[in-house]
């Protein structure tokens, strides 16, 4: 019956008289008779060919494998280098993953992400021993659809022979293996990472040839795979083997993924002000390095953070030197009461010394946005080479939300490096001091540039600003004159 049916299709003609959902069912019923014989260790008749033909549209080249919709590129990067490889593509979803919580529209979209991403984390991907028995027959009843009741290990080894040499290759053994993968992805329901799957199937790969390869030549002959699957069976009650957790495929220390959040920031920066499309970051805005934060009414550097929102520039610098006459006001009241009007003298001296002190400190201070100032921030901050700039891309890096201005939140970022100079910025003790002086310097900044007179720094206003010189600079001192304490001093009193 057999014979017969095969000459109806080898007979001419009978293309238009045969239905093609026949064709398949005799194409599937061969196949299956086909790969039988293989199982045997038999030639199959009426087939010419070496190959164990395959099911379910998988198959093997030399440097790809599919089974079901997953296709993998075989990766014979030796382990140290691939699984470097690996980790930084961790690090990457990672980055990506912190970019869309950050760029989220809403608080209930950023806490949806949050519990997202750390739900994902926490998953664990089981994998079984590889080559244990359990996975084997598993393989056997999926990818090869035989009748788990005729499982045995000999069939097992010539089925998936594909080639019929002999040996179970690297490619023979990735795709026997990439069944359990694509099991386990489908019932965590987990979406289908390909680099994620791709490594997974590489060290089981390894831990396979581990197991059996006894004369190290890559591939299992029969005896090799009797072997291996004996040692993977002994194996089979140590749990969380080092490809079980998913965390610890790539783990990564805090210090390493800062390093790499800021090489690729700096990647995305450089990019940005060359003019070119960023990859992996699909976002207007720039992204700041690590310790920088700038949103609508703050700003902060490694820390120390500026509130440029609560008060008016103004009313925080008044307000400062306010501060300083009263502390000055209360420590001579407390001392006239108690010291000789010696001991008085020395103390305004000393005071007088420290307002002179603060005026030389400050003097160290370059002229906000001017072009020293900006090739510095450039150079220190920015982390860019010297000779790239220019104040165009210097204007498109600090344009942090990209829309063509420079903001006061902005503008404050940039201007944070040189406030660093004069002040500590961690020292809660001068932080009156360092929100007066940034005030002072926003007020000569929009005072001085900002002709328009819209709140913010276009580039050719940024230009203007640039081209000032230290002799130009025209600015309140932060500390009082003694006719301004005279004046306080006497409102106090009539108080």
């Amino acid at each position: 019956m057999r014979d017969d049916e095969d000459e109806k299709w080898d007979s001419v003609g009978n293309e238009d008289v045969v239905k093609s959902d026949e064709f398949e069912k005799f194409e599937e019923e061969r196949i299956r008779n086909i790969r039988e014989s293989f199982a045997k260790g038999e030639k199959p008749e009426k087939y010419e060919f070496k190959d164990v033909p395959l099911l379910d549209d998988n198959f093997l080249n030399d440097t790809h494998v599919k089974s079901g919709d997953t296709i993998l590129q075989a990766d014979d990067t030796a382990n140290a280098e691939r699984e470097k490889q690996f980790k930084e593509h961790e690090m990457m979803k990672k980055f990506k993953r912190e970019q869309q919580i950050l760029h989220a529209q809403s608080k209930a979209e950023k806490r949806r992400l949050e519990i997202l991403f750390e739900s994902e984390s926490e998953k664990k991907i089981h994998l079984d021993n590889p080559l244990s028995m359990n996975k084997m027959k598993q393989v056997w009843h999926v990818q090869d659809h035989m009748n788990l009741t005729e499982f045995n290990e000999s069939q097992f080894f010539h089925l998936h022979d594909i080639n019929s040499d002999g040996f179970l290759d690297r490619q023979e053994i990735r795709l026997l293996l990439i069944t359990e993968l694509n099991q386990e992805y489908k019932e965590e329901n987990e979406y289908l990472d390909l680099a994620e799957m791709s490594e997974l199937l590489e060290r089981k790969r390894e831990a396979s040839l581990n197991l059996g390869d006894v004369n190290k030549d890559d591939k299992l002959s029969f005896q090799e795979f009797e072997y291996a699957v004996k040692e993977s069976e002994k194996q089979i009650t140590k749990e969380d083997l080092y490809w079980h957790n998913l965390e610890k495929m790539a783990s990564f220390t805090d210090d390493e993924y800062l390093k790499f959040r800021n090489d690729h920031v700096l990647e995305i920066r450089q990019m940005i002000v060359d003019g070119k499309l960023p990859t992996n970051y699909n976002y207007t805005d720039v992204p700041q390095l690590n310790g920088y934060f700038v949103n609508s009414t703050h700003v902060q550097r490694n820390g120390s953070i500026i509130n440029l929102h609560l008060q008016e520039e103004e009313i925080k610098y008044k307000d400062f030197k306010r501060f300083l006459m009263m502390n000055r006001y209360y420590l001579e009241e407390e001392l006239a009461k108690e010291v000789s009007p010696e001991k008085i003298e020395k103390i305004q001296a000393r005071i007088q010394n420290k307002i002179k002190k603060r005026k030389e400190r400050i003097a160290r201070a370059n002229i906000p946005l001017s072009d020293k100032q900006e090739r510095e921030v450039w150079k220190k901050e920015d982390l860019m080479e010297p000779e790239e700039f220019n104040i165009e891309k210097y204007f498109s890096l600090h344009d942090t939300d990209g829309n063509g201005l420079l903001s006061k939140q902005e503008i404050g970022g940039s201007l944070m490096g040189e406030l660093g100079k004069l002040y500590d910025l961690q020292d809660d003790s001068v932080k009156e001091e360092r929100e007066a002086k940034m005030a002072a310097w926003m007020q000569y900044v929009f005072n001085t540039g900002d002709r328009n007179k819209d709140n913010n720094i276009n580039i050719e206003e940024l230009r203007t600003l640039a081209e000032k010189k230290d002799e130009e600079l025209v600015e309140g001192e932060l500390d009082y004159s003694e006719d301004d304490f005279g004046k306080f001093k006497q409102e106090m009193e009539n108080v």
